[in-house]
C-alpha cells in the first residue's frame, strides 16, 4: 500500500506547481514562503501557506467565525522585490458560489508579513495581511502531525463535518457522511509542509472515485490542521480545516 501512494505522490503536482525534492526555487519566491495567519478586511480569518517554488494556498473562514471554514484560492505564483504575483488560480468558495476564477497581488516581508489582495469573478476584492508562523521553519516530521482531528471537508458540493486520522507512517483515513477517502501524508524538505495524497470512495463522496494532490500544514501557533487538494482537472479540491480531538 504504502509503495502505491508513495508513487502516487512522486508524481504529485503541488497545487498546480510541482515542487523539487531539494527545496529549491525556480524565481525569488523562495523568499515568500512561509506559512501565515490573519484576518481579511471583512473579519474573516486566513491562514496561507506559500512554498519554494511559488505554489500557495489561502485558506479563509466564515466572516466572524474564525474556526469555520469559508473557502480557499489555491494557485502558483512568482515573486520579485516582495512582490508576489499569480493570474488563474482556482477559488473554492464553500458559501454557495462554488468554484470562481481568481488572481492575487501581494506583498511579503520574508518571515515577517504577507498582505494581498483576492480578486475573483463577480465578487468584490477581498484584502488581507497576515503574519508569519515561525514553525514553519521546522522540519517538517511525521510524529508531529499523528493523531485523530475533527473539523470540515469542503469541495465544490458544500463542506461537511469529517473526521480524519494520520498514522506513525502517514497513513490517511477520512470518513464523513457515509464517505470514505485514504491515502498518505509524506513530509516535504522545504518546509514544515506535507505532500498529500488521496483517493475518494464512490458516491455519496464528495468528488467521488477521485483522486487528488496537494498539501498539508499543522499550523505551530493554534495547532489547526489545514488541507488543499485540488483533482486532476482543477475543476474541485478538497479541503480540509480542523483540530485534533
Amino acid at each position: 500500500m504504502r509503495s502505491r501512494w508513495s508513487a502516487l505522490l512522486a508524481a504529485a503536482v503541488l497545487v498546480g506547481c510541482g515542487g523539487g525534492a531539494d527545496g529549491e526555487a525556480a524565481d525569488p519566491a523562495a523568499e515568500a514562503r512561509g506559512s501565515w495567519a490573519g484576518s481579511t478586511g471583512s473579519n474573516r480569518s486566513i491562514a496561507g501557506l506559500v512554498l519554494a517554488d511559488g505554489s500557495y494556498a489561502v485558506f479563509y473562514s466564515s466572516p466572524g467565525y474564525p474556526t469555520v471554514l469559508g473557502g480557499a484560492v489555491l494557485g502558483s505564483g512568482t515573486a520579485s522585490g516582495g512582490a508576489l504575483a499569480s493570474a488563474g488560480a482556482l477559488h473554492l468558495n464553500l458559501e454557495g458560489l462554488g468554484v470562481l476564477a481568481a488572481s492575487v497581488t501581494g506583498t511579503i516581508v520574508p518571515r515577517e508579513t504577507f498582505a494581498g489582495t483576492i480578486l475573483s469573478t463577480g465578487i468584490p476584492p477581498v484584502t488581507f495581511s497576515s503574519t508569519y508562523d515561525a514553525g514553519f521553519a521546522q522540519p517538517a516530521r511525521l510524529a508531529t502531525i499523528v493523531g485523530r482531528y475533527t473539523g470540515l471537508l469542503g469541495s465544490a458540493s458544500g463542506k461537511l463535518a469529517a473526521a480524519w486520522t494520520v498514522d506513525t507512517s502517514g497513513q490517511f483515513s477520512l470518513s464523513t457522511s457515509g464517505c470514505t477517502a485514504t491515502g498518505q501524508l509524506l513530509p516535504r524538505a522545504d518546509g514544515n509542509v506535507f505532500d498529500a495524497a488521496i483517493v475518494f470512495g464512490a458516491a455519496p463522496c464528495p468528488l467521488a472515485g477521485q483522486s487528488v494532490r496537494g498539501l498539508a500544514v499543522l499550523r505551530g501557533a493554534d495547532g489547526r490542521f489545514f488541507l488543499a487538494a485540488p483533482n486532476g482537472s482543477r475543476s474541485d479540491a478538497a479541503l480540509l480545516s480542523g483540530t485534533r480531538s
